[in-house]
C-alpha cells in the first residue's frame, strides 16, 4: 500500500512539475531583475511610507501610515516577510523579493496560460508561454509594482488566483470540494479589501460562480440541490470571514490610530477626493486641459481658487455630485475616460517608446481579431464566460475614473497579451502573410489569387496602428515644446 501511495506521489508531482515548469524560470528570471533593483522602498512615497509602517508592528508600537486604508492586505505578509529575514539576520527585503518572485511567476507561467486554455478552448504550445513571461516581464517592469512594496502585484495575482478557482469550479465533471469553495470564498473577500480596485470584478466572478454552481435542469435534484446549497453557504462563510478579519483590523488598528491623531484617510475620502482629479491624464504628467475646461466652464470667475481647493485636495465631492457632473457633460466625460482608457492600453515604459507601444497596438489588434472571430453568435457572446471578461474591464474603474497609472491596467494588459501571443490567430496571419509574399514574389504582383487573397486584415493593422500612434502623440504634445518630451523614444 505504502508503495502504490509512493507511487501515486512521484506520478503527480512529475506531472505538476512538467506542466508547470515554467514557473521556474519565471522566478529566476524575476530574481535576477530584483538583485540590482535595491531597497523596495526608495523610489515610491506609497512603499517608503507603507514600509516604516510594517517594520514597527512586530514592536507593538505601530507607527501610522496613510496607506494602511487598504486594510490588512497592506501590511500582510510583508510583516511576517519582514520579521522572516530578521529571525535569520539577511537583508530586510530578502523574503520580499522572493514573495515578488513567486507572485510574478505565478500569474504570468500558470495564471493567464490557464485562463487562455479555458476561455479559447486551446493547448497553448510551449514556446509561446514563454514568450508570455517575457513580455510581461518587459512590460511591467518600469511601473514599480515589481520593485517596490506595493499592494499592486500582491493585488493582481489574488484576483489571478480567483478567476482560475472560479473556472476550476464551472469545470465540467469536476469533483467540487468543500475545500475549493471555501478557497474560492476567502479569494473573493480578500479581492473585495485591499485598494478596493477589484471590488467590482469580484462581484462579477461571484456571479459567474453562482451560475455555474447551479445544477443544470437534466443534473436538478434534491442531492444536488442540497449539495449546491451547502456549497455556496461555505463559499459565502469564507467572503465573510475575510470581510470580518478586515473590519476587524480597521477597528483595532487603523482608527486606533487615527483617533490618536494620524491622518489615515477612509477609503470613501479617498474615493471623494479622487473624483476631483480632473488635473492629470498619465502619473498627472499629461494635464487633462479637457478635465480644467470643465471646472472653468462650471465655475467660472471662481476657477483659480476652486484650481487650488482641488490641487490641495480639501475639495471632496460624493459619488452623486460626481455623476450629477458626469450627466451635465456626457460628451466631455465619455472623451476622457476613452482617452483614460486608451492610455492605459498603451504602456510605454514611461519613455514614449515606439518599441513598446508598437508591441502593445499590435497585441491589442491581435486581441480584437481573435475575439471578433470567436464571438460569431449572441449566444457565443452573452454566456456565462462574459461576467469573466466584464470582471477584467470592471477592474479598470479607477483607472478611468480617477488617474491612470499602467501598474493599476496589469489586469486588462495581462489578458491582452495572453490572447494574442497564445491564441493561433496571430501566428496564421503570419503565416497567410508569409504566403502573399512569397506568392506575389513569384507572380510579380501584389494581386491576389484563389489560393492565397490579399492581406485585408493586415492593412487595417496598419490603420490601427497609425490611428493609435497619432492618438498617443496628440496627447503627449499637450505637454508643450520640450527638448525632454520628444516624442516617441526608440
Amino acid at each position: 500500500m505504502k508503495t502504490q501511495q509512493m507511487k501515486l506521489v512521484k506520478s503527480l508531482l512529475f506531472t505538476n512539475i512538467s506542466k508547470y515548469w515554467l514557473f521556474f524560470p519565471a522566478f529566476l528570471l524575476m530574481a535576477v531583475y530584483l538583485k540590482t533593483t535595491g531597497p523596495m522602498n526608495n523610489i515610491s512615497g506609497d512603499a517608503a511610507d507603507i514600509w516604516t509602517s510594517i517594520k514597527s508592528f512586530p514592536t507593538g508600537t505601530i507607527v501610522p501610515s496613510y496607506v494602511l486604508y487598504k486594510g490588512f492586505g497592506s501590511v500582510y505578509p510583508y510583516v511576517w516577510l519582514y520579521q522572516l529575514s530578521q529571525y535569520f539576520g539577511l537583508n530586510e527585503f530578502v523574503f520580499v523579493k522572493l514573495f515578488h518572485c513567486a507572485l510574478f511567476a505565478y500569474v504570468s507561467a500558470i495564471g493567464f496560460p490557464y485562463i487562455a486554455e479555458r476561455l479559447l478552448q486551446i493547448k497553448p504550445k510551449t514556446w509561446r508561454k514563454a514568450l508570455l513571461i517575457l513580455v510581461m516581464f518587459w512590460f511591467w517592469k518600469s511601473n514599480l509594482a515589481f520593485s517596490q512594496v506595493m499592494v499592486d502585484l500582491p493585488s493582481l495575482t489574488y484576483f489571478i488566483l480567483l478567476v482560475n478557482s472560479a473556472l476550476k469550479i464551472s469545470e465540467p465533471n469536476r469533483n467540487r470540494t468543500i475545500f475549493r469553495y471555501l478557497y474560492t470564498g476567502l479569494l473573493v473577500g480578500l479581492n473585495t479589501c485591499l485598494s478596493g480596485q477589484y471590488s467590482a470584478a469580484a462581484i462579477c466572478v461571484l456571479l459567474y460562480i453562482l451560475i455555474s454552481s447551479i445544477p443544470q435542469s437534466a443534473e436538478l435534484n434534491r442531492k444536488s440541490a442540497l449539495r449546491a446549497g451547502i456549497s455556496l453557504a461555505i463559499l459565502s462563510i469564507g467572503v465573510l470571514g475575510v470581510r470580518w478579519y478586515n473590519s476587524y483590523f480597521e477597528n483595532t488598528i487603523t482608527n486606533s490610530l487615527r483617533d490618536a491623531g494620524a491622518w489615515i484617510p477612509t477609503g470613501a475620502t479617498w474615493l471623494k477626493i479622487g473624483f476631483m482629479r480632473l488635473l492629470g491624464l498619465y502619473t498627472n504628467m499629461i494635464p487633462d486641459n479637457r478635465g480644467l475646461s470643465i471646472i472653468k466652464n462650471l465655475y467660472g470667475s471662481e476657477y483659480d481658487s476652486t484650481y487650488q481647493l482641488m490641487v490641495g485636495g480639501s475639495m471632496p465631492m460624493t459619488i452623486g455630485q460626481y455623476f450629477h457632473l458626469v450627466f451635465q457633460y456626457p460628451a466631455d466625460f465619455l472623451t476622457r475616460f476613452s482617452n483614460r482608457l486608451f492610455i492605459s492600453l498603451s504602456p510605454d515604459g514611461g519613455n514614449q517608446s515606439v518599441s513598446h507601444l508598437f508591441t502593445a497596438y499590435t497585441l491589442l489588434y491581435v486581441t480584437l481579431v481573435s475575439c471578433k472571430k470567436r464571438c460569431i453568435t449572441i449566444k457565443q457572446l452573452f454566456s456565462a464566460e462574459i461576467l469573466l471578461i466584464l470582471a477584467f474591464i470592471s477592474s479598470l474603474a479607477a483607472v478611468i475614473v480617477l488617474s491612470v497609472e499602467m501598474r493599476y491596467a496589469m489586469q486588462i494588459q495581462g489578458l491582452i497579451f495572453t490572447i494574442a501571443l497564445l491564441d493561433d490567430t496571430m501566428w496564421n496571419g503570419f503565416s497567410k502573410f508569409g504566403k502573399w509574399i512569397y506568392r506575389s514574389w513569384e507572380r510579380k504582383s501584389i494581386k491576389g489569387s484563389e489560393l492565397v487573397r490579399f492581406p485585408y486584415i493586415f492593412v487595417l493593422y496598419i490603420v490601427f496602428c497609425v490611428f493609435c500612434f497619432a492618438h498617443m502623440a496628440s496627447l503627449y504634445e499637450l505637454l508643450g515644446v520640450s527638448p525632454y518630451f520628444v516624442l516617441f523614444h526608440q
